[in-house]
């Protein structure tokens, strides 16, 4: 009887009708042979409608850990087999990559240098479908939090220089400001086509992909800053346009920093287990927060006590602002990096 049902729902599956097609993948869903599981793994990879093949997606996954998360030998080699041929490479990649999120466990796969460098590239297009400007600013909270959280060195610095009230009051608000408006914008820069390292099925090459991403978003988008604060805004405000030309100094070690703070957030992904007071994602974003901050601030403090051994007083307090100034940057892109990593799997997968 369960092999006529199969039958049928294989026959179903052949309707040029997509919701006759979806109707029989929940059929199948509930099947318990191998055979079923494996229609469903050949929807998702083959079917011509993404609907179709995003349905297909999310009843494989139901269906396979309702079953103790362990994929039919049937299923994993269709997978792989599509992660091998050159039609439905990208298609099968999310797939696994989901899997693996989720906990699957997903055996190392030989595949060509070309496919292992390239395929992390497309999974930020294959995963969102909705790339709207509320999706694009999405990290800008883990930004400003963590940037305001990396002010507070800078503020404590400020204030015991001993200047007046007023003084203090005014530098720190100055502070804040800037900082949480730079800060949030490199962090934004930073986290465009990124995808969470986890879903990926080999983190060195999606890891160099990331860090190179990340190096190059960060040059360019404060490129760009530079650019309209010099020639846009600076036609109206003369101050603000030297203040600009004179900081763009800072826009390659923006990119830098930006570089090592992500791979510092993916070298402390999944680390400390043995921290598990809280849940998992809490400590993720703690860990991956502090790892790429202090990763990306060992260069510039040990640049720092280089040079502050022969300057004169004045001298070394620029550098300390300086050295404390690149904190909050640091903090908020580890911190939104972190929360890339531990965002929610995305609702939508177009596996086009």
């Amino acid at each position: 009887m369960t092999s006529v049902s199969i039958d049928i729902a294989e026959e179903f599956l052949r309707s040029p009708n997509t919701q006759v097609r979806k109707n029989s993948l929940a059929a199948l869903t509930v099947i318990g042979e191998e055979k079923a599981a494996e229609l469903i793994a050949k929807t998702a990879l083959f079917d011509d409608d993404w609907d179709v093949r995003q349905r297909a997606k999310t009843e494989l996954l139901y269906r396979l850990v309702r079953n103790g998360r362990i994929i039919p030998p049937a299923v994993k080699s269709l997978l792989i087999a599509a992660l091998k041929n050159d039609e439905t490479p990208k298609r099968a990649y999310a797939i696994l990559g989901d899997l693996k999120s989720k906990g699957f466990y997903i055996p190392r796969v030989r595949i060509t240098l070309g496919k292992r460098l390239r395929l992390p590239s497309t999974l930020y297009f294959s995963i969102y479908t909705n790339r709207n400007w509320s999706f694009c600013l999405r990290k800008w909270d883990a930004g400003l939090v963590g940037t305001l959280l990396g002010s507070i060195p800078l503020l404590i610095y400020v204030w015991k220089q001993g200047v007046g009230l007023s003084t203090a009051l005014i530098a720190a608000a100055s502070i804040i400001l800037g900082f949480a408006l730079l800060g949030t914008l490199i962090s934004l820069f930073a986290t465009q086509f990124l995808t969470p390292i986890s879903m990926h099925l080999r983190a060195v090459p999606a890891s160099v992909f990331q860090i190179v991403v990340t190096f190059l978003n960060v040059l360019v988008g404060t490129l760009i800053l530079q650019f309209v604060l010099v020639f846009v805004v600076g036609s109206f405000i003369e101050y603000l346009a030297v203040r600009a030309e004179r900081s763009a100094v800072f826009i390659p070690v923006f990119a830098f920093l930006a570089a090592f703070a992500r791979l510092g957030s993916i070298l402390t992904f999944g680390r400390f287990k043995f921290l598990n007071r809280s849940s998992v994602r809490k400590r993720n974003l703690v860990v991956q927060t502090l790892g790429g901050t202090l990763l990306a601030f060992t260069i510039p403090t040990a640049i720092y006590l280089a040079i502050t051994l022969s300057q004169s007083s004045y001298e070394r307090v620029v550098s300390t602002n300086v050295w404390l100034g690149l904190l909050p940057i640091a903090v908020g892109l580890a911190a939104a990096f972190a929360s890339i990593d531990n965002e929610a799997p995305p609702v939508e997968f177009n596996t086009a």
